[in-house]
């Protein structure tokens, strides 16, 4: 006999029942072991190589342990009948080692081999998923993240966090990433209390980030991608031993069985996009928001925003087209009002506000340059908005004439919005005011337009002592809004009842003073 146990052992010569049942319960019991420890350092590994090594280490132990511990019991097994031991026990140990030495080389084959591919990639090799980047936006109460997911993410999560006390919302515009990183990342996610908001896509591990959110919210063209995981290049959709980790991430967001096993047939290569409908039934989303109401996300490098791509957009608009042709000085300060909010993350709808109130400050200049047809057509436009605003909100009506009046929080766009089809008729009448400028427009002097508004108003006093009382002294009729907004209604209209002529020149007049 060997002098050394362990080569005793390799040779056959230790008694079959301590090389099968002593050995193999101590070798059971050191696997488990050695598998918690393994999970353990996984959960804390802070690096891609540390990750790398622990994920390998199993199977680099285990392997030959395995091929030692099998080989002995055989060689044993041989050995017993001639030590006077049972041939059927002999051969029944053989049986099953041989099954369990099957059962291995399966198991190395389905999951060592993509795990230990793995782990080599992450000790040796640059990671495939792009950087994970940060912006803050819309005055620091959001986050969005963009680029890839890694191991570390969390940590420069974190880091961000820490120096952004007001954030609330995280927008995720993510390919994925590695699982390991995307649940430390929603473990984040879930401790900070944040809100998650998707504008454009996010996939594959990036959904696990996104379902942490305390609420999750997708905007109108927003699309959430999902699929099953991939080890070592291979995709893990019919591997429900390597999958379970991918599966609990879904199972702890409460995602329904019928949609996990939609995502775990999805295999890696392909992609799930369900309906925002699916997303809504499977509780998947909180619910589906307008996404100019959030900061401005979804680009992935900040070369992106620039004059040549803003003004791309805003050339859409005929308006606008028109006001860099007629009124270029305008036309560029609403450039760079989108330029910089876009920078900033601004919302949609917080930029929009700063450009209409350049564009508000010129309306009158283009009124007093303005040609007859395209004045009027202006003024029935407003009349056609007052009247829609009319039958619920009555202040929002009465602001057109009285904004000053009014306060800010009654005037449309705030307290009401108008329907697109207003809207869009809004534009393209304003698009025709701008492009129809008049150098040297025809006006009234002021003792000419004096004695025509006074004729005006006369003529409503004569119709309407209520209306008139209105016109007197708006503000005392702030609690009367009907009455308000009908008034408003009726001197819009006496502006245009002269003929087309003379009524654009005293519109003309009055907003060139």
């Amino acid at each position: 006999m060997h002098a050394n146990w362990l080569i005793r052992f390799w040779k056959g010569q230790v008694s079959l029942p301590i090389s099968y049942w002593v050995v193999g319960i101590l070798i059971t019991l050191g696997a488990l072991a050695l598998s918690s420890f393994v999970e353990l350092k996984i959960e804390s590994a802070s690096s891609r190589a540390e990750l790398g090594i622990y994920m390998m280490l199993l199977y680099v132990v285990l392997t030959p342990v395995v091929i030692w511990q099998s080989v002995g019991i055989i060689r044993s097994a041989i050995r017993h009948p001639h030590r006077g031991g049972s041939a059927g026990w002999a051969t029944m140990a053989i049986i099953m080692t041989v099954v369990g030495m099957i059962n291995f080389t399966v198991d190395f084959y389905r999951s060592g081999v993509p795990i230990i591919t793995e782990s080599i990639s992450l000790i040796g090799a640059e990671s495939t998923y792009p950087p994970t980047k940060f912006r803050v936006l819309n005055n620091g109460t959001e986050l969005e993240l963009y680029g890839g997911i890694e191991i570390g993410s969390e940590l420069l999560l974190l880091d961000v966090l820490k120096q952004n006390e007001n954030i609330t919302t995280i927008h995720l515009h993510s390919i994925g990433g590695r699982l390991i990183g995307a649940t430390r990342l929603a473990a984040v996610v879930k401790e900070y209390g944040l809100n998650t908001f998707v504008k454009t896509s996010c996939s594959s591990a990036c959904t696990i980030v996104y379902l942490a959110g305390k609420e999750r919210l997708l905007g109108e063209d927003g699309v959430l991608q999902f699929h099953a995981p991939a080890l070592g290049g291979k995709s893990m959709h019919d591997n429900t031993e390597l999958s379970s980790a991918f599966d609990q991430a879904y199972k702890d967001a409460d995602v329904p069985n019928w949609f996990t096993k939609k995502i775990r047939n999805t295999p890696n290569t392909e992609l799930w996009a369900p309906s925002h409908k699916e997303l809504l039934r499977a509780g998947i989303i909180s619910k589906v928001v307008d996404s100019s109401a959030y900061g401005f996300s979804g680009y992935e490098d900040e070369s992106e925003i620039n004059t040549q791509a803003v003004e791309s957009g805003l050339l859409t608009h005929a308006y606008l087209v028109a006001m860099k042709d007629k009124d270029p000085d305008t036309y560029y300060r609403i450039v760079a009002i989108n330029e910089e909010g876009l920078r900033e993350g601004a919302s949609i709808n917080a930029i929009a506000t700063r450009a209409r109130a350049v564009f508000e400050a010129r309306i009158t200049h283009y009124i007093a340059h303005g040609s007859d047809a395209d004045i009027v057509d202006y003024w029935h436009l407003m009349i056609k908005q007052m009247q829609e605003l009319q039958g619920q909100y009555p202040l929002a009506c009465a602001a057109f004439v009285y904004p000053e009046e009014v306060p800010l929080e009654h005037h449309a766009g705030n307290e009401a919005q108008l329907s697109s089809e207003v809207k869009a008729l809004e534009l393209e009448v304003i698009a025709k005011l701008i492009a129809h400028q008049q150098v040297s427009p025809s006006l009234y002097s002021d003792e000419e337009s004096d004695d025509i508004i006074t004729n005006l108003v006369k003529g409503m006093k004569d119709s309407s002592k209520a209306h008139f009382e209105v016109v007197a002294a708006p503000k005392d009729f702030l609690e009367s809004p009907d009455i308000m907004c009908s008034a408003a209604i009726e001197i819009q209209q006496r502006f245009i009842d002269f003929e087309i002529q003379k009524a654009a020149k005293l519109l003309r007049t009055i907003s060139a003073q």
